[in-house]
């Protein structure tokens, strides 16, 4: 409890006493990300299946390469596209 007093009246006095105050809990009660632990396990799952499909894409296009020039198109096929999530999920983090 003391560990929490202290930080608060920290946050207090370093300004921002609005957000702190509207994000503070007492202790024992659950964070913002405990409540929402569920949809943070989705997402990463889904984030997680979405980079082994880029892989397998990767694979399969590896494998039936010709030669040295189309293993590395397949590779500029994989960085795009795993640039492509990494902007789509930016702005959610």
């Amino acid at each position: 409890m003391l560990k929490y007093i202290a930080g608060l009246t920290l946050a207090l006095a370093l300004g921002g006493a609005t957000e702190v105050l509207a994000q503070a809990s007492p202790p024992g009660a659950p964070s913002g990300a405990q409540q929402n632990f569920p949809q943070h396990k989705q997402m990463h799952l889904t984030r997680i299946g979405k980079h082994i499909v880029i892989l397998q894409q990767e694979q399969a296009c590896v494998q039936a390469a010709a030669n040295a020039q189309a293993v590395h198109a397949c590779l500029q096929q994989r960085e795009a596209a795993v640039q492509a999530l990494r902007t789509q999920y930016q702005g959610l983090n």
